[in-house]
């Protein structure tokens, strides 16, 4: 009596499962756009062990807080957003020579306060307000010095702006 031989079971073939794995990889690496947040580009000072603090004048910082609902303080007082440039343009460069306001704006500090529940495209928002301030600052300061636009100068004008008027802001959170 001999058994009859055992059936073997059918085989898939793999080895173009691979082959089908790899194009299908390749195909969505192509295909796909990756996403470039760059976020804020800030300059941060070196990090220091023993930090010494210094007590800042009063009349030399802007304070602005943006709290939990949207709503922008500006030296305490509810200020609108489209107002808020010329409001720090008016602090740093001082304008009526008020003894409230820094001598200079090299003694000019943004201080940015915000709630942890504050949103982000309101935080930007303002961040982008202190930015314009600046700039436009900048760019009067070019055309007063150079008679020339900030953007056309080249970068030793620009460094000397930049050290007229630096972009000092300190950033919180409440």
């Amino acid at each position: 009596m001999t058994r009859p031989p055992r059936r073997r079971s059918p085989e898939i073939q793999a080895s173009s499962m691979a082959d089908i794995a790899f194009l299908l990889l390749i195909f969505f690496l192509v295909a796909t756009t990756i996403i470039d947040d760059r976020g804020i580009l800030v300059t941060l000072p070196p990090w220091d062990p023993d930090p010494v603090t210094t007590r800042i004048p009063d009349k030399n910082v802007f304070s602005i807080h943006l709290n939990a609902q949207g709503k922008i303080f500006a030296e305490s007082e509810l200020m609108q957003l489209d107002i808020l440039a010329k409001a720090i343009q008016d602090h740093i460069s001082n304008p009526n020579a008020s003894p409230d306001r820094p001598d200079n704006p090299r003694k000019a500090v943004i201080s940015l306060h915000h709630d942890r529940d504050a949103k982000y495209e309101d935080y930007l928002a303002i961040y982008n307000e202190i930015r314009r301030a600046y700039n436009e600052l900048r760019e009067s300061e070019a055309q007063l010095r150079f008679a020339a636009s900030y953007q056309t100068l080249n970068d030793q004008n620009k460094k000397l702006i930049c050290d007229q008027i630096p972009m000092v802001v300190s950033e919180a959170e409440k």
